[in-house]
């Protein structure tokens, strides 16, 4: 990430960082609000999760490639 923004590594790092903690946090919360309703519904919610996390990584790698393709050409 810092590539793609050299002039800020230490504001790419704080909001990895601050979004790492956020997710640290918030994640067994709303577990444990899931498995009031049902334990399996857990699984399917962590699956969700892992989708999208795969989806925004296409998407960084996508970008990644365009972005650093074109100023290799240049």
């Amino acid at each position: 990430m810092s590539e793609f923004y050299p002039e800020g590594k230490g504001k790419v790092l704080g909001i990895f960082f601050t979004s790492s903690s956020l997710a640290t946090f918030s994640i067994p919360v709303m577990t444990r609000i899931i498995s009031k309703i049902s334990i399996a519904n857990i699984i399917l919610f962590d699956t969700f999760i892992a989708v999208i996390g795969a989806i925004l990584a296409l998407v960084i790698i996508a970008r990644y490639h365009k972005i650093f393709e074109l100023l290799n050409r240049k």
